[in-house]
């Protein structure tokens, strides 16, 4: 578990067991929680979210190369 990683419990989640990173990519972050569906799952990366904007997309999701920044472009 990052040591580092602060919890902002803006919305309510099942108990989040662990955070992990990644050495060979820094920005990766994987979550270890208690099941509680695809909402409970967002609200999760919501509240360890970092920044403003958060997105959340499913792992049979193909997105365009540059498609998050065009968005962002939009805010």
């Amino acid at each position: 578990m990052r040591d580092f990683v602060e919890i902002n419990m803006q919305v309510a989640c099942n108990e989040i067991r662990g955070v992990y990173g990644s050495f060979e990519i820094p920005n990766l972050v994987i979550v270890d929680k208690i099941n509680g569906g695809k909402a409970d799952a967002l609200n999760a990366g919501i509240n360890l979210s970092r920044y403003p904007l958060f997105c959340g997309i499913d792992a049979d999701c193909i997105i365009k190369k540059n498609a998050l920044l065009r968005i962002v472009n939009l805010f």
